[in-house]
């Protein structure tokens, strides 16, 4: 049975309005996914999915299929798992930055450690960063050097903003508490 977190409109809109961007919060108000009452408009969604459409694009199914993996036994699997990512993913992209100034133009040795950071950001599903690493690797592949230091500079920053994202999604998660619990969402 599917938990549903029925937010408040006026106690979530700034805070759920920051977490999504203001575009997707006005589009879910254009969109009429709220009852006719105006004095106390109710969400009928599960917050979990409701927090994620703050994180579409920059998560794909596998992140699904990484929440499906959590349960009773293990109620913070998910977060856990994403911070081993962030741990990993910091180390790999200081070994490739590391790399980009000792080992100028050694293309394979920079496609290695991309291509290391790329299955990391698919174990999660972070598309976004994996779309990047992939660039980078082209990059390799062409022998562009400055097409690398484009896209890792990219690579960088998708990895700053989905962190940033993940922080205050599993931040709301847990104020919601219990009722909050991820449900299998749409991506």
């Amino acid at each position: 049975m599917d938990r549903y977190a029925f937010l408040s409109f006026y106690k979530c809109t700034h805070q759920v309005g920051k977490f999504v961007g203001s575009d997707t919060w006005s589009n879910v108000l254009r969109e009429s996914w709220f009852f006719n009452n105006w004095k106390e408009l109710l969400v009928p969604v599960s917050l979990s999915t409701f927090l994620l459409l703050g994180l579409k694009g920059y998560l794909d199914e596998q992140f699904c299929q990484v929440e499906d993996l959590q349960d009773e036994a293990s109620p913070n699997f998910v977060e856990e798992v994403v911070t081993l990512f962030f741990k990993d993913s910091g180390r790999l992209m200081s070994n490739i930055e590391q790399a980009l100034e000792k080992y100028p133009r050694d293309f394979n040795r920079w496609d290695t450690y991309m291509q290391q950071l790329k299955g990391s950001c698919s174990s999660i599903g972070a598309s976004r960063m994996k779309n990047e690493c992939m660039s980078f690797r082209d990059s390799c592949g062409q022998g562009n050097v400055e097409g690398c230091m484009r896209s890792f500079q990219k690579v960088k920053r998708e990895h700053a903003v989905l962190r940033q994202k993940l922080e205050s999604y599993f931040q709301l998660l847990r104020q919601a508490g219990p009722a909050g619990a991820a449900t299998r969402p749409v991506m």
